[in-house]
């Protein structure tokens, strides 16, 4: 991102800087992600137009209907290798409830991230995969910093895919 003139790595910034909110409460209508996705890509100081916002409510759609807290519900050929760590408990998944994603890397959260890509894409401290805020945020890193600024894969009416 570009701040003051100079190139400043989104990561370090919004890490050292700024907070971001904490795990937002919404419901499920997707148009309520709106106003957090314009304000992610003011805090990483991209720029927004209305069709980045309109494929990432669409994607939100697809993938959740807005529902942060969702896991994907089958293993498709996108599904990752079994996750193998915190004594066979998904790290990722809230284990109080008992509802987790039975140890699979599947789809968790907002933009169904897998555990292992969210954690290549997300912001350093942005921990939870269920905070639908970190992966907006890491979303539009991805497309911004490793896709150079490409939305066309998003919001397309199918899955999405990180670069």
């Amino acid at each position: 991102m570009i701040l003051n003139g100079e190139y400043v790595d989104p990561l370090i910034y919004v890490n050292q800087t700024n907070k971001r909110p904490q795990k937002v409460d919404i419901g499920e209508n997707v148009s309520n992600w709106k106003p957090y996705i314009e304000q992610a890509f003011s805090e990483l100081g991209y720029t927004i137009t209305e069709d980045k916002l309109t494929r990432i409510l669409n994607q939100i759609s697809r993938e959740s209907t807005g529902d942060q807290n969702t896991i994907q519900k089958l293993e498709d050929s996108n599904s990752g290798d079994e996750i193998t760590f915190n004594n066979g408990i998904c790290p990722w998944c809230p284990s109080s409830t008992g509802e987790t994603c039975n140890n699979t890397n599947i789809g968790h959260g907002l933009l169904q991230f897998i555990p292992t890509t969210f954690k290549s894409c997300r912001l350093h401290e942005s921990e939870d995969i269920f905070n639908g805020y970190n992966q907006i945020c890491a979303l539009i890193v991805n497309a911004e910093e490793k896709g150079g600024g490409d939305y066309s894969h998003i919001g397309n009416g199918t899955g999405w895919y990180p670069y």
